[in-house]
């Protein structure tokens, strides 16, 4: 059974590019706009928009092999086989919570698995991981930063929503905003009505932890875990933030096997257990 979603909000646009079938949607033609895997494709798209042109984002979704599937469940790990349109979930969830995020067009999900969903692009922004990296950023810009990414954090968990590919990277910012920080990639999104495991909001501290490597001090950790508990009440953000140091260190040792600058930074890492 083939599924079509659209949003209301860009019924206009869509009609006017012919966008009018689950078909004609992974049919549309771009630019690639990030390196093409077995499982997804994600091309740069301008759609006609009255004289104008607007620049939107195409995710294609391949089926989920057999193996893969069996291989995650016995691994007790999520399988998110609807691709795109979970992914259009998750981003509805979150816009519901007020955290800016790519606004959703367009999905589509086809019999053989296959899907895709349309998302409108953001306009100048730069990578929070960049930011923080520049040591010419200045340290009240740096502190609103990391606050804004803490808030978000602390809102998705208390959501019961956890984001699972949660890096410094997947953060954007735009400066003609007042630095309003967005979050993308939410294709591994975890939703629930209950409350999640630790393991899986720990999962996304960590992730951030690791990203931050050699990039935040001991002092802006300290800043996001404060902004961080008033979201997430007091007993389970110190549970967590003691989980994640060791998880964040498991990684490092992974990584660091691949190359001595890596293992230069996991030495740098700030404590967050602290």
């Amino acid at each position: 059974m083939e599924v079509f979603l659209r949003d209301d909000r860009f019924d206009g646009i869509l009609s006017e590019n012919g966008i009018v079938s689950p078909q004609l949607l992974w049919s549309l033609k771009g630019e690639d706009a990030k390196k093409k895997t077995e499982a997804r494709q994600i091309e740069r798209i301008c759609l006609r928009h009255g004289p104008e042109k607007a620049e939107f984002y195409l995710k294609r979704y391949n089926p989920i092999p057999l193996m893969e599937i069996i291989k995650n469940r016995i691994a007790l790990k999520p399988v998110f086989t609807d691709g795109a349109i979970h992914e259009w979930k998750a981003l509805k969830a979150i816009e519901k919570l007020g955290i800016p995020a790519p606004k959703t067009a367009a999905a589509a999900k086809f019999a053989d698995g296959r899907s895709c969903i349309l998302t409108l692009g953001i306009k100048n922004y730069s990578r929070a991981s960049d930011i923080l990296s520049d040591p010419a950023t200045p340290q009240r810009r740096r502190e609103r930063i990391i606050g804004r990414i803490a808030e978000i954090a602390g809102r998705l968990h208390s959501a019961n929503i956890a984001h699972q590919d949660l890096y410094l990277l997947h953060f954007f910012v735009t400066e003609a905003e007042d630095d309003k920080v967005h979050l993308i990639d939410l294709q591994r999104a975890i939703l629930s009505e209950n409350p999640l495991p630790d393991r899986w909001l720990s999962k996304d501290l960590a992730q951030l932890l690791f990203s931050s490597r050699g990039v935040v001090t001991e002092r802006e950790i300290a800043i996001f875990k404060s902004e961080y508990a008033r979201h997430v009440p007091g007993e389970k953000s110190s549970r967590l933030c003691r989980r994640i140091a060791a998880k964040a260190d498991w990684m490092h040792r992974r990584n660091s096997k691949k190359s001595p600058k890596r293992r230069e930074s996991a030495r740098k890492m700030p404590l967050f257990s602290r």
